[in-house]
């Protein structure tokens, strides 16, 4: 999965229908997978109160990315590549 895409996507990138194509069950995991690599990838570095507040901005309609890059710190390409860092580290 892309990061900017987990970012702007809703709970369709994680739901499989009751009969799902390996297709969707793949995408489904990987998206999973994806984001708890993010969630442990963030949980060092930002605070409770950092969160609350990136939630907020995306609620109110605020672009996700610009959001997600002010939580981060960094660009969404630099945290894609670490992401990606460390997903090849565990193959």
């Amino acid at each position: 999965p892309r990061l900017p895409d987990i970012l702007k996507g809703g709970g369709e990138m994680f739901i499989v229908p009751a009969q799902p194509t390996k297709e969707q069950e793949e995408r489904s995991a990987a998206n999973y997978s994806y984001c708890w690599l993010l969630a442990h990838y963030l949980v060092d570095k930002v605070t409770a109160e950092q969160v609350q507040s990136y939630i907020g901005e995306v609620l109110r309609g605020d672009d996700p990315t610009q959001a997600f890059e002010k939580l981060a710190g960094e660009k969404i390409a630099a945290v894609a590549a670490r992401l990606q860092s460390r997903i090849r580290g565990f193959k």
